[in-house]
């Protein structure tokens, strides 16, 4: 089932270029699973800054 939406025509014409061949649709799933991709996941994060001293001092401070 489609869905009709709205974009401005800077947006529109931002996709155009980026289209080729293929449906605006796989365009703009293509660019959101891009930024996806980018984003770190929190659990890839945990325990980072465990080691870190310069943290640790400032943990230690009073």
């Amino acid at each position: 089932m489609a869905k009709q939406i709205m974009v401005s025509n800077e947006v529109y014409r931002l996709l155009s270029k980026n289209k080729k061949n293929k449906s605006f649709s796989d365009v703009i799933k293509m660019l959101l699973k891009s930024k996806e991709q980018k984003r770190p996941k929190a659990s890839s994060l945990a325990g980072l800054l465990k080691n870190d001293k310069k943290l640790l001092k400032l943990k230690k401070k009073p």
